[in-house]
This record gives C-alpha cells, structure tokens and sequence, in this order.
C-alpha cells in the first residue's frame, strides 16, 4: 500500500519541482502615455492633458512624472504650461484667455505635451493636437425631408421666393453671397445672385429670389459662397436643392 502511495505522488511531486525552477517572467511595466487638447468656451480656451493609460494592478507603474506643454495661440509667442504629476487616466486641465485681437477673427492653436520629450511614453505620435478657433459655418435650412427649405408666393408676378440661411458657426459671419439655379423643364437654365448680409453666431436670415415660370417639376438649387470667400469649419453643407411636385 504505501509503494503504491509513492509511485502515484513521485510523478506530481517532480512536476511541481520543475515548475518552481523555471524562471519567471519579468513584471510588466506599463508606460505612461500623455495626450492633450483644446475647445473654445466664449473668449477663453481649455486645455486638457490627459494620461491615457489604465493603471496596472500588479505595480504602481502607469504614473507620468511633471511635465511641460507648450501653446501656441496663432502667430503669438509660445506659453509654456506646467504640468504636474499624473496618475493613470488623470487629467489636467488649464484655462487661457483669448487674446483680445483673435476674438473676432478666425485662429488656429496647436498643442504639444511632454515639450521636452522627457517621458518614456506608450505612444509618442499623440503628443501634438491642432485646431481652429472662432469658425464660422453657413448653412442652407432644410426641411424634414432633407431638401431645401423654400417656400413661394405665386400672386405676385414674378413670384417671390424664400430660402434660409444660418449660421452654425462661433464667429459673425462677413457679408457674402448665394446662387441660386432654377432648371424649369424645356426652357434655358436660369442663375441668380443673392445678397448674403453678415450673419451673427447661431442666427437665421431669410433671404429671396424671384421666378416666373412653373414650380411643379422645377429643379431650383441654392449654394451659399460659392466662390469659398468665406472659411468656415464645414463646406459641405452649403448645398440644398428641391424639386416640388403637384397633384393633379
């Protein structure tokens, strides 16, 4: 009975042995990794820094030691920020003022962390962030459908006809113009101008155009600044069109 004993124990015993002798991996050290950005609120600008990494649980590593930042605020001087210790997943955050000469006008501000590359990093192709300030954005009003937000009045002759547009952007937009193209079937395509006045940050003006002709079954597009004159955070919306059909 207990020769039996040994010879089922030996075998487990030499395989706990010879786990014990193989060597252990090293412990895993995690880096920390910084990103920044910035947003506008009004007339000031907020960065952040954020330590982009999760905290390991079996060591303390994860931690990025005081740092610097550098701001660059259009053409002006860089401003050094400094940074203090961050954990894992901590975040800083520093306010700057607009400066009073870029308030009304359209500015760019780029962002570098860890200025001095002193952190060993999990990612170093994080570290500079850029963006543009102060955009404006025109935008042609739609309806439910997604098409152009036209309406007319036919007792008048020629026709008086109203379209929207609005400005979605932060900056007061300058005076600027529309082009309105009105394809009535069989006859010669037709193209207006409009008058776009400047356009205060979130308002609506309502703006027209005259036509005589048939509305059933006419093509009538708008473009706003068609000529890019303006820089605006998104060019892409300033295309509508509608094609009105009448029941008989």
């Amino acid at each position: 009975m207990s020769i039996h004993v040994w010879a089922t124990a030996l075998p487990l015993f030499f395989a706990i042995l010879a786990s014990a002798q193989q060597p252990q991996n090293p412990p895993v050290i995690t880096k920390p990794d910084l990103a920044g950005n910035i947003r506008q609120a009004g007339e000031k600008l907020i960065v952040t820094i954020d330590n982009d990494v999760e905290s390991n649980p079996n060591n303390g590593s994860g931690k990025a030691p005081r740092s610097k930042a550098e701001l660059k605020i259009g053409n002006l001087p860089v401003q050094i920020i400094a940074v203090p210790e961050l954990k894992p997943l901590g975040s800083f955050e520093h306010i700057v003022a607009i400066p009073s000469g870029l308030l009304n006008q359209l500015f760019s501000a780029t962002l570098k962390v860890d200025a001095g590359n002193a952190i060993n990093e999990n990612n170093e192709n994080n570290n500079i962030f850029t963006k543009k300030f102060n955009e404006c954005d025109l935008v042609l009003v739609k309806n439910d459908a997604g098409f152009l937000a036209m309406t007319w009045d036919e007792k008048n002759k020629p026709g008086i006809f109203t379209f929207k547009v609005k400005n979605a952007g932060i900056r007061k937009t300058p005076a600027s113009g529309a082009q309105v193209i009105v394809n009535e079937p069989g006859k010669p395509k037709m193209t207006q101008g409009v008058s776009i006045p400047a356009i205060d940050p979130g308002a609506t003006v309502t703006l027209e155009f005259k036509f005589t002709g048939k509305i059933c079954k006419t093509y009538f597009q708008v473009e706003c600044d068609p000529r890019k004159s303006v820089e605006e955070s998104n060019e892409g919306n300033n295309m509508a069109f509608i094609k009105p059909t009448c029941e008989n």
